[in-house]
């Protein structure tokens, strides 16, 4: 069993859409899971506490062989691109000094690698963004990564992490997200589709 775990619907609606089977709804913590045979899709929720809550209900009655996590992100260093997806190799914390190195799957061995940091509130300015830039020096900034990991951790499941940029957490990055969302989370989801094969 494989569960696929996102903030947000929006980042779980391509694989509702594009894989025609028959999913079960059901609330759990204040998301959503979706299952249909070995797949499961959760959503956890936006911001740390919400996503830990989730994801740690959903690991008490349920033993994926892997946990995968995808998502947008935002470009904290200059070299990040839009619309491209990484394989994040470590997360860290603005709020607990206990970085996570993650390990890749083979099956995304191919994509290029980045740390991330995980933030309590969005970055939508130039100042704050390379403020934690050069604290952090991370590639990339999301509000959840880092503590489902430390979730999928503390029940021992292997917990894999992709991003996909869809802005450079600036002045523009809501209405930059708000334009291309629907394309990039798109993208992500039929990469990973396309990789199935190979795990």
């Amino acid at each position: 069993m494989i569960c696929i775990v996102t903030a947000l619907k929006e980042e779980l609606l391509p694989f509702l859409k594009i894989y025609k089977k028959d999913f079960t709804k059901e609330a759990i913590g204040e998301g959503s899971l979706y299952r249909s045979g070995n797949l499961h899709l959760l959503r956890a929720g936006l911001g740390r506490q919400r996503s830990q809550q989730t994801l740690a209900l959903y690991l008490e009655s349920h033993q994926p062989d892997f946990v995968l996590n995808l998502g947008l992100a935002g470009a904290l260093s200059p070299q990040a691109q839009i619309g491209k997806i990484y394989h994040v190799e470590q997360v860290r914390s603005e709020y607990d000094d206990d970085p996570v190195e993650l390990s890749v799957h083979r099956a995304f061995s191919s994509l290029p690698a980045a740390a991330l940091l995980s933030v309590e509130e969005a970055v939508t300015g130039k100042e704050r963004r390379d403020a934690l830039y050069n604290q952090y020096k991370t590639a990339l900034v999301d509000m959840e990564a880092y503590g489902l990991a430390r979730t999928a951790r503390n029940y021992r499941v292997e917990f894999y992490s992709l991003k996909i940029v869809s802005d450079f957490a600036d002045e523009e990055a809501v209405e930059t997200v708000r334009k291309q969302y629907k394309i990039l989370c798109d993208t992500l989801a039929r990469f990973v589709i396309k990789s199935w094969g190979d795990w």
